[in-house]
């Protein structure tokens, strides 16, 4: 996802989010996002 390095710097913020945002970041071709 757009935020992929601010999640990962700081994972304790939301699981959830990071997760999420790794989905979105390796089906960027997919969903064009």
């Amino acid at each position: 996802g757009v935020g992929s390095t601010f999640t990962l710097e700081i994972p304790i913020r939301s699981p959830l989010i990071a997760d999420d945002d790794a989905n979105r970041t390796s089906g960027t071709n997919k969903k064009g996002e």
